[in-house]
């Protein structure tokens, strides 16, 4: 399993968190890159506030002055998600590389990526990956030990891989996963040797 973040930083929660949530912030990045200038303000606001555990959809288009309800329906036009689930999205989608990638406690992850409570993020967790954020964690970590396909063969990963929605390290690794399960058999030899001169028939 590639490891994304240093050991010695899950000392330190938040930055922990800042090298988790780079993906995620990537994500938001290259969206802002293809959409509409009117939804501009709100992936601006969102990439810095991602994690405010005060942030909902009303208080996000009320701090970019946004008083047309209309903007839903364009955001999921363009994005193709609504902005509640586009939230949830990447906030769940850190929440799997800390649980993978941190000894962080489940209760202090729900706390660092803005969810109000333990009950509140590991049942989103559930809805979102179906399981449970600490036996989400002790089976990936058990299949990686007895070196059997990785998370990036979970059915969370190939439903997103589906959808077009992994990151592009993400989909790397899940190629290189499959290409261990399904190697590309060796070329057949040539049986004829350019080196030996063939027979001419009489």
């Amino acid at each position: 399993m590639p490891s994304v973040l240093p050991s010695a930083l899950c000392r330190n929660p938040e930055d922990t968190l800042t090298m988790a949530a780079q993906p995620a912030l990537d994500k938001v990045q290259r969206h802002k890159e293809q959409v509409s200038p009117k939804l501009l303000p709100l992936l601006d606001h969102l990439e810095r506030h991602l994690f405010d555990p005060t942030l909902n959809v009303i208080r996000w288009k009320q701090a970019c002055g946004i008083r047309d309800n209309s903007i839903a329906i364009q955001f999921h036009k363009e994005m193709g998600i609504t902005p509640k689930a586009f939230i949830s999205q990447l906030r769940l989608e850190t929440a799997t590389r800390l649980l993978l990638h941190s000894e962080l406690r489940v209760w202090q992850i729900a706390h660092l990526i803005g969810y109000s409570s333990l009950g509140v993020f590991s049942k989103a967790f559930n809805r979102w990956a179906g399981q449970r954020p600490n036996a989400y964690r002790r089976q990936m970590r058990a299949i990686d030990g007895q070196n059997m396909p990785s998370q990036w063969l979970h059915a969370d990963f190939l439903k997103r891989a589906l959808a077009g929605e992994l990151e592009p390290e993400e989909a790397q690794a899940l190629l290189l996963e499959l290409r261990k399960l399904y190697p590309t058999p060796p070329p057949e030899a040539d049986t004829h040797d350019e080196e030996t001169p063939q027979r001419l028939c009489c």
